[in-house]
């Protein structure tokens, strides 16, 4: 990767020429820099090119720089991007409103270079610390997979998306067949052995699918989310799951028929509408893996709506 992929990248937003150029001679040797002229270029832009930190003028026309910090702070896609003001409005009250919108700084024009790349360096070095550790919190620390906290921020993100557009929403719940009896007879050294090897598999399997989420969702149970996948598609993409498990052949001569480790799924998939709530969907999906435990274990059972 070259010096030049490297560098983190800022978007700089600002209606005059001038201070775009002023900005971009000051900041380019570091950053790799884009520029907006108004407030909606900002946003298009933003969610284009994923910018690591925004440097925000506030007198611009039509959409001026407060009504586009509030406009990123309430889209999900851009609210985590930290944004300075640059700008010549520099009375208290004017620092206090951007503050109070969610900016993380206020620099006042006409800007002194060292100072701008200062506060860009610094803000930039806790955006990545912050970033590291939103990672930390959001994967599962034996597997790998994401954990029940980020598979609980996709879900509400997607349900919200399928409603809008509405899209089908397929859930599935994974459960390891007898994994107490498991952990008993082999020790949960090779418990953890035997969830880091399902959970390899089933994202392995996930990945030859568009939009398929898998995390572990607790315990010896994982958890798969996908939009826009009919019953039927739902069904041959746990059943290659389920039977990739099945071929890993990890021994397990206690209270199993096929002497191997296996697991049982339930699915369900709904379109949402107002009317269904995220939990009815959870609740389904659940009732279908305890059908598929109850009928024997090593299947997968639906529920639909």
């Amino acid at each position: 990767m070259t010096k030049t992929m490297n560098k983190a990248s800022l978007l700089v937003v600002d209606d005059k020429e001038l201070n775009l150029k002023i900005m971009k001679e000051i900041l380019s040797s570091e950053y790799k820099i884009c520029t907006a002229k108004n407030g909606r270029a900002a946003l298009s832009l933003a969610k284009e090119k994923k910018p690591d930190l925004v440097l925000l003028d506030i007198d611009m026309p039509e959409m001026d720089g407060y009504e586009t910090c509030t406009c990123f702070k309430q889209d999900n896609e851009l609210k985590e991007i930290p944004i300075i003001f640059v700008t010549s409005m520099d009375e208290e009250r004017d620092e206090e409103k951007g503050l109070s919108l969610g900016a993380i700084d206020y620099i006042p024009k006409p800007v002194r270079p060292s100072i701008l790349r200062a506060r860009v360096r610094n803000h930039l070095e806790l955006k990545k610390h912050r970033d590291l550790l939103y990672k930390d919190s959001c994967i599962d620390s034996l597997t790998g997979l994401a954990n029940r906290r980020k598979f609980d921020e996709y879900f509400n993100e997607i349900w919200k998306k399928a409603q809008a557009d509405s899209l089908l929403v397929s859930l599935v719940l994974f459960d390891v067949d007898w994994f107490k009896k498991f952990n008993d007879s082999y020790g949960h050294s090779k418990g953890d052995e035997c969830l880091i090897k399902i959970a390899a598999e089933l994202n392995k399997c996930a990945k030859n699918y568009q939009d398929v989420f898998v995390a572990r969702f607790g315990g010896e149970e994982f958890a798969a989310v996908s939009t826009n996948k009919t019953l039927n598609e739902t069904i041959k993409m746990t059943e290659k799951m389920r039977k990739a498990v099945e071929n890993l052949k990890i021994s397990h001569e206690v209270c199993n028929r096929e002497k191997f480790v296996t697991i049982s799924a339930g699915i369900s998939v709904v379109i949402p509408n107002l009317s269904i709530e995220i939990k009815t969907l959870f609740n389904a999906a659940d009732e279908a893996l305890y059908k598929a435990k109850k009928k024997g274990r090593n299947r997968l059972e639906t529920i639909t709506f």
